[in-house]
């Protein structure tokens, strides 16, 4: 890390091709997931070391009142619910199902296809192969919200994403979400992010462990500030965090500008 920041002037990384992973590892032009997906005894402790943290941290994912917004909707067995943006292996999808167990309707989880290939089947659950960097497939038109309005969902309810953006740059985060905000309608479904939400000072030791650690691959935790600023230049207007006393692990609550 020194000789990287020399080498760049003390300058905070903002590309996933260029850090100070790439730098040490001399990875020839590959972010940090196509370099250690070259190695699979690596990369597959990364994918046991991501499903533990998830299930773990299944906790907060009940953060953000679910199944209590999702009522507010009449819905059938074909709408979609939510839809897990980059799920992984599918653990919080299954909390997730827990959740909002009851209401009509589905969930789709989304994420690249080699990481569906090793996914058996999943009950209530649909797999989708997607890249988060290009156009959202679940879109369509929706009614505004009223809780007395029949809904035909052919877009989804909530598009949710956890523990995804931290290993991202700014501007990334921004692409990320400007594809989501284009499936969207505005007044209709929302963007629920589960991430951190660091103090503007005073920040504790794990958060600045983990904040080194995602700066080391191009990301970063971040203060409200940080998420208000993304999601402005993404076409959102950030409107209610749900914090859990006593720890920075939080829900964003945002909808379209």
């Amino acid at each position: 890390m020194p000789e990287y920041f020399q080498k760049v002037g003390f300058k905070s990384p903002n590309s996933q091709h260029d850090n100070p992973y790439t730098y040490a590892h001399q990875t020839g032009g590959k972010e940090f997931w196509e370099h250690i997906a070259q190695f699979p005894a690596r990369d597959k402790a990364m994918s046991e070391t991501n499903r533990n943290n998830s299930e773990h941290q299944a906790w907060t994912i009940g953060l953000f009142p679910f199944h209590s917004e999702l009522r507010k909707f009449e819905t059938t067995e074909d709408t979609v619910l939510l839809v897990d943006i980059g799920g992984g292996s599918g653990s919080v999808s299954k909390r997730l199902k827990e959740l909002i167990a009851g209401i009509e309707g589905k969930i789709v989880l989304q994420d690249r296809a080699v990481v569906l290939e090793g996914i058996e089947e999943l009950p209530g659950r649909e797999l989708m192969a997607y890249d988060f960097f290009t156009p959202q497939p679940l879109q369509g038109e929706l009614p505004l919200m009223d809780t007395f309005s029949p809904l035909i969902c052919i877009g989804a309810l909530i598009y949710y994403i956890r523990h995804v953006l931290h290993d991202w740059s700014h501007d990334d985060c921004v692409l990320i979400l400007k594809q989501v905000a284009l499936a969207m309608k505005p007044g209709a479904s929302r963007l629920v992010i589960s991430d951190s939400i660091l103090p503007e000072t005073n920040v504790d030791i794990e958060s600045t462990w983990m904040d080194i650690i995602m700066m080391a691959v191009g990301g970063s935790e971040r203060t409200q500030t940080q998420w208000e600023k993304m999601l402005d230049e993404a076409g959102f207007k950030l409107h209610q965090t749900y914090q859990a006393p006593g720890t920075h692990y939080a829900a964003i609550e945002a909808y379209l500008k």
